[in-house]
């Protein structure tokens, strides 16, 4: 076993659980799992609680009362993450398949760089045919930059910057002390707005340290016929503007404030009247960029600059990984696609 533990937060999509536990079994078996179940279906609860289905695994069942809401899931992750007892953890979805090889690379990356609090590889993506359920097309996303400024408050600015190249860190491998930290913060801030569990987490990611980025494929998420509470979610609320206007948006991020400007402090920084002005003056250029992509989002583009580039990204990294003689990873993506093309 490794010094890692793999959490894995369930809101039934039973059959996605069980396609992904069967990939661990085969494998990510060298990492502990911890399973946090806030669904209704007795069926894979008691599935799971069968480990003689995954002997190869280590792993705990916990169920949780039903995620009704983000608040309840915020409050499960809390308390799952405060159960890993490894120095390093990630947080997984039952549509994610994170490759071994890159994983391990992390964890050398992090054994190797105390000042690092987070890291992984790039995201992919990977659709299913809508009839014979077989994957289409692998999709890799662009190359990412490590963010390596060592002035808090200058990776915070970043971190609120729409030009970004490193997030999310949801999916990285962090520091177990730091994300028990920071997903106790998210459950104590009593906010039902979903987009903190990626925005305030990512921005206390960047105070806690600087955030790496590796050149091989970490994870590949299936993108279509999948189910998001986060549907639901909109349904009830609406888009951003509308939640802004309606519910309680605006005093939750003024709270993701000063729960910022606090962290900063508490980290050792000593300038204050810097601290407030950057995290004020940033906090209002994101809220800008939340808005202003809300008419992005309702746009689709489809041009040939797009795709050329899509093209391109594609092949200048499987080219790299040819090139750095990564073959491993060419057959680890060989392997899950012949795994998802059997179920």
């Amino acid at each position: 076993m490794t010094d890692l533990t793999i959490v894995l937060p369930l809101k039934d999509k039973s059959h996605f659980t069980i396609r992904w536990m069967q990939y661990a079994n085969l494998y990510l078996k060298n990492y502990k799992i911890l399973i946090a179940d806030g669904g209704k279906d007795e069926i894979i609860e008691k599935h799971l609680k069968n480990k003689s289905n995954y002997v190869n695994l280590d792993y705990d069942y916990f169920k949780y009362p039903y995620d009704r809401d983000y608040k309840t899931f915020f409050k499960k992750l809390s308390d799952i993450i405060n159960k890993v007892n490894t120095k390093y953890c990630l947080l997984a979805d039952n549509d994610d398949f994170f490759l071994p090889k890159s994983i391990q690379n992390a964890l050398n990356f992090l054994n190797k760089n105390e000042e690092f609090v987070s890291v992984r590889g790039c995201i992919g993506s990977f659709h299913l045919d809508s009839k014979n359920k077989l994957i289409k097309n692998i999709s890799v996303f662009k190359e990412e930059e490590s963010l390596v400024f060592n002035d808090p408050i200058d990776r915070l600015k970043k971190g609120f910057s729409s030009n970004h190249s490193y997030l999310p860190t949801y999916y990285d491998v962090h520091k177990t002390e730091n994300l028990k930290k920071n997903y106790q913060i998210l459950h104590n801030m009593n906010t039902e707005e979903f987009l903190m569990i990626e925005v305030l987490t990512n921005l206390l990611d960047t105070i806690d340290g600087k955030i790496g980025r590796l050149n091989d494929i970490y994870l590949l998420r299936q993108l279509n016929d999948n189910e998001s509470s986060n549907a639901e979610y909109f349904y009830k609320t609406g888009d951003i503007l509308d939640r802004i206007i309606n519910n309680k948006y605006i005093d939750d991020f003024n709270k993701m404030k000063k729960i910022l400007f606090d962290e900063v402090i508490k980290s050792g920084y000593k300038d204050k009247e810097r601290a407030s002005k950057v995290i004020n003056t940033y906090s209002k250029i994101l809220l800008y960029n939340f808005i202003k992509s809300i008419d992005k989002s309702k746009k689709i583009k489809r041009n040939n600059a797009n795709l050329i580039k899509k093209i391109f990204n594609k092949f200048k990294f499987y080219l790299n990984i040819l090139l750095k003689k990564n073959i491993d990873q060419l057959s680890e993506i060989k392997e899950l696609k012949a795994f998802i093309n059997k179920q």
